[in-house]
């Protein structure tokens, strides 16, 4: 939808701040990622990066928001069946879902970070 002056609804991109955490760890499991190599990444290192630009994510809400996300089939713990696991990574679902969000917006990861 166009708003006044051509330009789009700004409520259609308004996101509360669950969703954008959920997005926020997902895109931090894509990072160093490639289509052939998947990154396994370190817990404490993720909730580094988080915290770097938000400083209310916990390790406690980070594990919640990982889980939801293993839920979707996105991103997994390694070992897979170790829900406790410190390492995790995403999933072929996962990447190709973060990857078709910045091709279908048009962003490179460097715009949003």
């Amino acid at each position: 939808m166009l708003g006044q002056g051509g330009s789009a609804n700004p409520k259609l991109f308004q996101l509360d701040d669950y969703k954008k955490s959920l997005l926020l760890v997902l895109v931090k499991l894509y990072m160093g990622c490639t289509e052939k190599e998947v990154k396994v990444h370190n817990l404490n290192d993720i909730l580094r990066d988080l915290n770097k630009d938000r400083k209310e994510i916990d390790m406690k809400e980070l594990t919640r928001l990982l889980y939801i996300l293993e839920g979707w089939e996105l991103c997994s713990p390694v070992p897979e069946t170790n829900l406790t696991s410190m390492k995790w990574k995403l999933t072929a679902k996962g990447h190709q879902m973060v990857k078709s969000m910045y091709k279908s917006l048009k962003l490179s990861l460097k715009s949003v970070f």
